[in-house]
């Protein structure tokens, strides 16, 4: 929650998650360094729930609330200015409840019925929706560069076929990327 302006005093925020723009972290970035700070994760960069700061609406747009693109790769730049790395958690298995993919795309997700956390599942063996998935980790990866990605929820998420083609295409562009994740050691990365 450091990233709140007024981050010493939970109680005075709107979003007990904390809810700032990335501006104020990258105003941080030599406090974060004297403390000896060498990797930030962020929550997230593409456009999510406010009040989770963590379910995704959509996957291929930034939240405006928090700052716009070119405020992300500013704050990346500027992290790696001081030997900072950053990545951004995702939840790349499925969106918030309250997203307009539900009614946009049903046929990018499982039933229902299935879901983690309250989060519909995309059903990523349909190949559009592995594609939307691929296409959107790698093009925040490229046009911020954002050092990898934190994967929520792996010990249940984690496909390797999804994040070997996410990977590879960084790679062949000159990223290589970190994969963290929660829970989970993941074979073969």
């Amino acid at each position: 929650a450091f990233n709140h302006p007024d981050y010493q005093h939970p109680e005075n925020w709107k979003n007990p998650k904390g809810c700032a723009p990335y501006s104020s972290v990258t105003e941080k970035l030599a406090y974060l360094q004297d403390l000896g700070i060498n990797l930030i994760v962020l929550y997230t960069v593409y456009d999510h729930t406010p009040s989770t700061n963590l379910y995704a609406n959509r996957f291929e747009r930034e939240m405006p609330e928090l700052g716009t693109v070119a405020d992300v790769k500013e704050l990346i730049q500027e992290a790696h200015n001081k030997g900072i790395r950053v990545i951004s958690n995702t939840n790349h298995y499925g969106v918030a409840s309250s997203s307009p993919m539900l009614k946009e795309r049903p046929e990018w997700f499982e039933d229902r019925r299935r879901h983690i956390c309250g989060q519909p599942l995309f059903d990523l063996r349909h190949p559009e929706t592995a594609e939307y998935i691929v296409k959107s980790h790698i093009d925040w990866t490229l046009k911020t560069g954002l050092d990898g990605w934190r994967i929520n929820m792996s010990h249940i998420t984690y496909l390797k076929a999804i994040w070997d083609r996410i990977m590879s295409a960084c790679a062949e562009k000159g990223r290589r990327i970190l994969l963290a994740t929660e829970a989970h050691h993941l074979e073969g990365h």
